[in-house]
Formats: structure tokens, sequence, C-alpha cells
């Protein structure tokens, strides 16, 4: 179940490469910027104030994140190849 919601959250990124919407290079390049609103939401939704707390939430969505950088790239390839 945990597998499936990962890679459902992919799915857009998929869709978005495949209509040129979305690159690796620009998730890469954006990195920082994705970081600090990832941060932000985990802040947000914390239900403690400890950075513990809050590094549960901000480790799955940068992974989620990273996972992401990787099926743009599989699929920017697959596009131009």
């Amino acid at each position: 179940m945990i597998l499936d919601s990962g890679l459902g959250s992919d799915q857009p990124v998929m869709i978005s490469t495949e209509f040129g919407l979305v690159t690796a290079k620009f998730m890469l390049k954006n990195f920082k910027y994705a970081l600090l609103i990832i941060v932000i939401a985990a802040a947000v939704v914390s239900p403690t104030v400890d950075a513990i707390g809050m590094l549960f939430w901000v480790a799955p969505m940068m992974a989620l994140y990273v996972v992401s950088i990787v099926v743009a790239a599989l699929f920017g390839r697959r596009q131009e190849g």
C-alpha cells in the first residue's frame, strides 16, 4: 500500500515529462527551492515543535522528490530516444 502511494505520487511527474512540462534538469536546478518548500510544509504539518519530529515528515517527501527526479530523467531519455 505504501509503495502504491509512492508510485502514485510520481505519476503526475511521468505525465508532465511526457508533455515536456518538467525535466530532470529543471527539478535539479530548483532543488533548493523544493527543499525549502518541503521543510516549510513539514513545519506546518508536524504535530510537535522539535526538529526530530519534523525530520520524520521531511525525509519521505525528499525521498519522493529524488525519485521524481529519477523518473523524469528516465522518461525524458525515453522521449528523446
